[in-house]
C-alpha cells in the first residue's frame, strides 16, 4: 500500500506523517530515531480494519526538526500534533 506523506508543523519542526486505512484510529508510536517503515507488515495489516497514523520523529525520516534539543516532551508534542492533524 502506497500512501502520501503529509506534514504538520509542531513547535517549529515539520513532522512527516502518513495515514492509511479506515476505521477507528490508532497512532503508531515507535522508539526514538525510528521510522514508521520499521513497523514492517504491521501497518498494512492494521490498516485493513483501522485508520493507522504513523510519523517520523524529529531527526529521522522525512521530518525536518527545529535544530533544538530532542526531549521527551518534544516527542510527545509531535505525537499529539500529528494525531490532531490527521483527524
Amino acid at each position: 500500500m502506497i500512501t502520501d506523506t503529509k506534514v504538520v508543523t509542531v513547535d517549529g519542526a515539520k513532522i512527516a506523517y502518513r495515514v492509511q486505512g479506515r476505521g477507528p484510529a490508532i497512532v503508531m508510536v515507535n522508539g526514538t530515531a525510528a521510522l514508521d517503515v520499521h513497523w514492517g507488515p504491521v501497518i498494512p495489516a492494521l490498516a485493513n480494519q483501522r485508520t493507522v497514523i504513523s510519523l517520523d520523529y524529529s531527526g529521522s525520516g522525512d521530518t525536518i526538526d527545529d535544530g533544538g534539543k530532542l526531549t521527551l516532551r518534544k516527542l510527545a508534542n509531535q505525537i499529539v500534533g500529528v494525531a490532531k492533524a490527521a483527524v
